[in-house]
């Protein structure tokens, strides 16, 4: 049974892979997409059942757009990827910005709160919905507590905003669990994209395809999760 896939940042890295893996199987992928590239390479990977809305999630804008093209084109929504994303910069006190951690926080927290915001009346309306926060082993405040990721000279932006994402995932759990929503915070792989790190050693659709079967798999037994694709649990 075709299915409707809402995946935010789908015109580029993992959020066009998965856009195109779940096209493939013929499910319907209602994309957001920035920028005018990013929305033509999501259109043409979503094939003539996709769903464009295009916008920028940290604005409300986006968000009101897409609960109106929810509620007229999918009215039911079986998976929510809270996708967008961003690099940081500033790995020591001295060199960051204030703004570029407002900014992450808003790409990375903010927006998928605004997203699940405008999303949650469509998933709700599915049968076994699930919400997926694409978060990073670098939101770990177990791991950068233990100096796992110090080598890598990672920027405070990214660790705050990522850490405050699964903290997201966590409340939207309690919340929502007990009506049946699936809420999973998951760090995807060290994927090579534009906002990689220096160990990056994963291809976006090989990515793409790893989460997407992970995400199959899991649903009937666990209602939250925090970890990787196969690879076990983070110390969140």
């Amino acid at each position: 049974m075709a299915r409707r896939i809402v995946i935010t940042g789908a015109g580029a890295g993992l959020g066009l892979e998965l856009t195109r893996w779940y096209a493939t199987r013929g499910d319907t992928v209602v994309g957001v997409a920035r920028s005018d590239a990013a929305a033509a390479d999501f259109t043409a990977a979503a094939g003539p059942a996709g769903i464009l809305v295009k916008g920028d999630v940290t604005d409300q804008a986006c968000a009101d757009a897409l609960r109106r093209v929810l509620a007229e084109r999918a009215p039911a929504v079986d998976l929510l990827y809270n996708n967008a994303g961003m690099s940081g910069r500033g790995a020591q006190l001295a060199g960051i910005r204030v703004e570029d951690v407002q900014q992450a926080l808003d790409v990375h927290c903010l927006a998928a709160l605004r997203i699940s915001q405008a999303a949650i009346d469509a998933l709700l309306a599915a049968e076994k919905p699930a919400i997926v926060n694409v978060s990073s082993r670098l939101g770990s405040i177990g791991r950068v507590a233990a100096g796992d990721f110090d080598h890598l000279g990672i920027a405070y932006a990214t660790r705050i905003s990522k850490a405050a994402q699964n903290m997201l995932t966590a409340c939207l759990a309690r919340e929502f669990g007990p009506r049946g929503l699936a809420v999973y915070a998951v760090h995807p792989g060290r994927i090579r994209t534009k906002m990689a790190s220096a160990d990056a050693d994963l291809e976006a659709p090989e990515a793409a395809a790893r989460l997407a079967g992970w995400v199959d798999r899991i649903r009937p037994d666990r209602q939250v999760f925090y970890g990787e694709p196969e690879l076990g649990t983070f110390p969140w």
